[in-house]
């Protein structure tokens, strides 16, 4: 019989998987348009910030936002170890560093076939809580070697 850490190392090997099943299950399905569902997937996220964390939403800017729900993804989460922001005109940059589990998860989709990720847990949080705003925006990302994160770019239209 396993170990309670072994056991712990397994229930997260599969979620990990239902993960990654998931995404190559929907990309397989409906490709590119995968992208549409992020804020959808963000949603569910962004109530529980909410209630649990105390993220506040109304009568913010974006670039505020976001920062704050960086914050959450270092300091309740422990996702990465920084999620620095930038402002560059109508672009707001999220660069995240040490997010390592959620770039083993970007890189196992990619390797299954899942051509364009759009599963990242601050891309897709922070597009939930655009839209709340109703702030459209387009959003990408790519890892980012040297910090051992992600470039993430939300673009507001």
């Amino acid at each position: 019989m396993a170990t309670e850490t072994k056991k712990m190392e397994q229930r997260l090997r599969v979620a990990e998987m239902y993960i990654v099943g998931l995404a190559v299950g929907i990309w397989n399905f409906v490709g590119e348009s995968a992208m549409a569902l992020a804020p959808e997937i963000g949603e569910e996220l962004l109530k529980m910030m909410e209630k649990e964390m105390g993220l506040e939403i109304a009568g913010e800017d974006a670039k505020s936002v976001l920062a704050e729900i960086g914050r959450l993804m270092v300091d309740e989460f422990g996702l990465c170890t920084a999620a620095d922001i930038t402002v560059d005109g109508n672009s707001i940059l999220v660069q995240t560093k040490d997010a390592l589990v959620e770039i083993g998860l970007t890189k196992h989709g990619m390797a299954s076939g899942v051509e364009k990720p759009f599963l990242n847990v601050i891309a897709n949080t922070g597009l939930a809580a655009l839209k709340r705003m109703k702030i459209k925006a387009r959003c990408n990302f790519a890892i980012n070697a040297a910090n051992r994160g992600f470039d993430i770019k939300f673009d507001l239209l």
